[in-house]
């Protein structure tokens, strides 16, 4: 909807503009997560055991953004089970 395109700093006319994670890099026990970031924005990645479940557990918040592109070495050694990240925006 156009209120999250706004919150989140993406075009809501362009479908290439999208708030999501590249590939991960991972070289045990860090991750490496990065994707485009919008200047004013704090993100936050979040984990969950399954895709479809609550993504729950707080892995990083308060990621200030680097624009254009952030990218956040998170340590995955004490997350057993949280399988899926998912990446949101705190606050515009």
């Amino acid at each position: 909807d156009n209120a999250s395109e706004q919150v989140a700093g993406t075009e809501p006319t362009n479908a290439a503009s999208v708030l999501a994670l590249n590939s991960p890099s991972v070289e045990f026990p860090n991750m490496v997560l990065s994707w485009p970031s919008v200047t004013g924005r704090t993100y936050a990645i979040r984990a969950s055991a399954t895709a479809d479940a609550a993504y729950t557990n707080p892995v990083q918040t308060g990621i200030g953004e680097t624009a254009p592109l952030n990218v956040a070495t998170v340590d995955i050694s004490g997350l057993a089970g949280s399988d899926f990240f998912r990446l949101t925006v705190e606050r515009p």
